[in-house]
């Protein structure tokens, strides 16, 4: 079993990867494809997999429309949370949910970024929410 953690934002999220004893290692994807990009851990960018010569980028996700479609169906069961970081597993035979975590680390999704993520479609976001919560009263 790969342990992993998505976090989406826009067309790409950290996905975590690969614990090892100093830590995790959080890689980009792209939702729509399966392929890993840049690597981090608290160490910083990373090229390999900690403990191999196995370069992070180019690696293909196992199952990952499955992945996908069961972490929406993990978040459907819980509308009304704004967010849980999902701890999602793949065997051979399709990913298996191990975990939902309320208090995850946002920082996931910058932490692998090369660059910041608070543009596009993310932006847009922020800015129609910001927009909503002055609409509505709120501080």
């Amino acid at each position: 079993m790969r342990p992993g953690q998505c976090a989406a934002s826009g067309d790409s999220a950290p996905w975590e990867l690969w614990p090892s004893r100093s830590g995790s290692s959080a890689n980009t994807i792209s939702i729509s494809t399966p392929i890993t990009g840049t690597g981090s851990s608290s160490g910083g960018f990373a090229s390999v997999i900690p403990g191999t010569d196995r370069p992070f980028a180019g690696f293909e996700l196992p199952h990952w429309p499955a992945v996908k479609e069961l972490a929406l169906r993990a978040a459907a069961a819980f509308p009304w949370a704004r967010a849980i970081g999902w701890d999602i597993g793949t065997t051979e035979t399709g990913p298996v949910l191990i975990e939902g975590n309320e208090r995850w680390s946002p920082s996931l999704i910058q932490m692998p970024a090369p660059r910041g993520l608070l543009q596009g479609e993310l932006k847009a976001l922020r800015d129609t929410l910001a927009a909503r919560n002055r609409f509505e009263g709120g501080a």
